[in-house]
């Protein structure tokens, strides 16, 4: 009986331990049903924060893109503009009788736009603003680009910084023009020109005429010598690459070699005249000197 009654209480403990256990397990249940419902709320919050993150991705892109669009814009005007520029900038200098400025600056107004979608300023009075500015630069330096005589013109000559260029002509003239095809001057006094150069320095201009002479003109027109020796017309001039020999070609059928510099004409003058200088009894001791020559005492 004892044994059955000790029995008993161990039962009752055990229920009673079970008891607890299953309150301990229904604390913690509650516990973890908290915490997956603060857990589910604070993944609902987060997939809200994403979600509007996403919309201010979204509206940044558009901003941005909005903002590339401006910029693409703006810069298409400055562009277009600047083409405009360039353009009112050729007719002004057709204007103002520059034609070959004109041209250049049609040909850069020209170039900047061809690369240009056309898409983008089709709408745009750009393209008739550049061809209508082109088209007077490329037509009217074709009219203007006419550097004229009244006679056949036998020779021409760029000068060596090619800024200038010289022209003889039958009508027994000689032009000097500047390169955008401006007239400087005239230089008259020879008959038909047959041939005209520069010298290397560009500062000298000879000319070789029917009238069977070589002229030397100064590059503003002035002239400094002319050369006689020829028989017939002189037919071409050319300067030496160092400047201080002039040849030139006649139909007299030679050639002749004049030397333009001041030692080198000396020294051949005294060769011709050195036995003069040193035989004849009148001559001055600085005449002889002038040529390298000492009197024997």
């Amino acid at each position: 009986m004892q044994q059955s009654k000790q029995q008993a209480q161990q039962a009752q403990q055990k229920l009673q331990q079970e008891e607890q256990n299953v309150t301990k397990t229904k604390t913690e249940l509650t516990k973890l049903q908290a915490e997956y419902r603060s857990a589910q709320q604070a993944s609902e919050a987060a997939e809200q924060n994403v979600q509007q993150a996403k919309r201010r991705l979204t509206e940044a892109e558009t901003a941005r893109q909005r903002i590339v669009a401006e910029a693409k814009s703006a810069s298409l005007k400055l562009e277009l503009a600047d083409v405009r520029l360039k353009s009112a900038a050729s007719k002004e200098l057709f204007l103002s009788d520059r034609p070959f400025g004109a041209l250049l600056e049609g040909l850069r107004a020209a170039q900047q736009l061809k690369p240009i979608d056309r898409s983008d300023w089709k709408t745009d009075d750009t393209q008739a603003q550049v061809v209508a500015a082109l088209q007077q630069a490329v037509y009217g330096v074709r009219e203007q680009n006419i550097l004229a005589h009244d006679d056949t013109v036998f020779s021409v000559s760029f000068s060596p910084d090619g800024q200038m260029i010289a022209s003889g002509s039958v009508d027994q003239t000689i032009k000097l023009w500047k390169r955008d095809g401006t007239l400087i001057t005239t230089l008259k006094g020879h008959d038909a020109v047959w041939s005209v150069s520069f010298s290397p320095d560009g500062q000298t201009i000879a000319s070789g005429s029917d009238d069977k002479t070589i002229k030397l003109w100064k590059r503003d027109g002035t002239l400094i010598t002319t050369l006689k020796g020829h028989d017939a017309a002189v037919r071409s001039v050319s300067f030496s690459p160092d400047g201080q020999t002039i040849a030139s070609g006649s139909f007299d059928k030679t050639i002749k070699l004049w030397n333009w510099n001041i030692d080198s004409l000396m020294n051949l003058g005294c060769s011709w005249v050195h036995d003069y200088l040193r035989t004849n009894p009148n001559v001055s001791e600085s005449d002889r000197a002038m040529c390298g020559i000492t009197s024997k005492k």
